[in-house]
C-alpha cells in the first residue's frame, strides 16, 4: 500500500476525532449514532481501520459535516441551481490534503 494511503487515513480519522469533539460526544455516542461500536470509532479515528463509504457518510450526518467525497472541492450548484450545502467536508482547524 502507498504510503500517501495510510496518510490520507490519519487525516480522515483526525476529522472525525476533532468534528465529534467539536460535537461534545464520546466515541459511544457517535458509534451508537452512526451504529457501530465505539471501538470501531476509535479504530477509524487512529487510522487502524479505513471506514467504508457508507459509514463516512453516516458520521458526516451524525457530526453535521457537508459529504466526505467532496473534502477537496468548492461546492457546485444542485440541479436546481442552488448550492449544496452538505459539498464541503473539513472540520475547523484541519488543513485539507488533495486525494
Amino acid at each position: 500500500m502507498p504510503d500517501w494511503v495510510l496518510t490520507r487515513r490519519r487525516e480522515i480519522g483526525e476529522r472525525i476525532r476533532v468534528a465529534r469533539s467539536a460535537a461534545r460526544l464520546s466515541q459511544v455516542e457517535l458509534g451508537e449514532r452512526v451504529g457501530r461500536d465505539h471501538k470501531t470509532v476509535h479504530r477509524y479515528e487512529t487510522a487502524q481501520t479505513a471506514p467504508n463509504l457508507t459509514d463516512l457518510l453516516l458520521i458526516a450526518e451524525a457530526l453535521s459535516m457537508p459529504c466526505p467525497a467532496s473534502w477537496n472541492e468548492k461546492p457546485r450548484p444542485s440541479a436546481s441551481g442552488g448550492a449544496d450545502e452538505r459539498g464541503r467536508m473539513g472540520a475547523p482547524g484541519v488543513q485539507t490534503a488533495s486525494v
